[in-house]
């Protein structure tokens, strides 16, 4: 996967984690099951897009060479 694709993706992800962290906190915060899933997801959302962005150890090669 080239440099650049990866870096799309990740603005994807953090678009979405932005979305979604939006959500959880435009109606308050009330700590209920719904924001807590809400907001774990958005954190899963910004780690995916760290892993896009700063391809740690190559992973995102799956064994191949480009």
């Amino acid at each position: 996967m080239n440099e650049t694709k990866r870096r799309r993706l990740a603005i994807v992800w953090v678009t979405f984690a932005l979305a979604l962290g939006y959500v959880a906190l435009a109606d308050g915060l009330t700590f209920g099951l719904e924001d807590l899933l809400v907001l774990l997801v958005a954190l899963f959302g910004l780690g995916l897009a760290w892993v896009y962005y700063a391809n740690p150890r190559d992973v995102l090669t799956f064994g191949s060479k480009e």
